[in-house]
């Protein structure tokens, strides 16, 4: 078994993993249009256009952030909302945030917005899944991972399911602050992207790629 230590950005596999359910249940009611909320700037337009090509190669890709005419008449998320409630329907355009976020079980990333000016420092990211560094025990913590077949079926002695022994590993590397990286995207339409990914799990990935194989 060959495990590489590297910097493994979590949102493609997720937005797979959202696409192939979305997918099933729309075949099932018989949809023949996905629409995504992706904007024109950056990778996940391309993933959910891609993996609907492959999962579903008969149904159609809608993209409202590059749809001019739509765009015309609801050029941000406040004229959306704004549209949404006059039916009942409740929709909230939140404050504007320092970065957007992206995250999913095997991890998360902060990009955009501030985080895109290399003079911005990452302390801005406030840690969802973990802690910084500084703030982790001044102890070591010994974990034991078996590994059966290629997987990783128990932790610490105790047998666990692939979920089960992420979410362990989540906490475990959470609180002892692993993680911390700079990261510049070079994104398929061509532009690039800073992003941070402060202390999180995600950095256990010797375990989450063994369980996600």
């Amino acid at each position: 078994m060959v495990v590489i230590f590297a910097d493994w950005n979590t949102t493609g596999i997720g937005r797979f993993v959202t696409c192939a359910g979305l997918v099933k249940a729309m075949k099932e009611k018989d949809v023949a249009v996905l629409s995504h909320g992706a904007t024109g700037r950056g990778n996940d337009q391309m993933r959910f256009e891609r993996y609907t090509n492959v999962l579903a190669p008969n149904m159609a890709v809608y993209a409202p952030w590059r749809d001019a005419e739509l765009l015309e008449e609801f050029p941000g998320r406040s004229e959306m909302a704004t549209y949404l409630n006059k039916f009942g329907i409740e929709a909230f355009v939140g404050p504007k945030k320092k970065y957007s976020t992206d995250a999913n079980l095997a991890g998360l990333s902060h990009e955009a917005e501030d985080l895109e000016s290399v003079e911005t420092s990452m302390l801005i990211v406030e840690p969802e899944m973990g802690k910084w560094p500084a703030e982790a025990p001044d102890a070591i913590e010994e974990v034991e991972l078996q590994f059966e077949a290629g997987r990783c079926v128990a932790l610490n002695g105790k047998r666990m399911t692939p979920l089960q022994v992420i979410t362990e590993a989540n906490a475990i590397g959470g609180r002892n602050g692993l993680g911390v990286s700079h990261a510049l995207e070079n994104r398929i339409i061509g532009t690039k992207s800073r992003g941070a990914a402060p202390p999180a799990p995600p950095r256990s990935k010797p375990v989450r790629m063994c369980c996600l194989r």
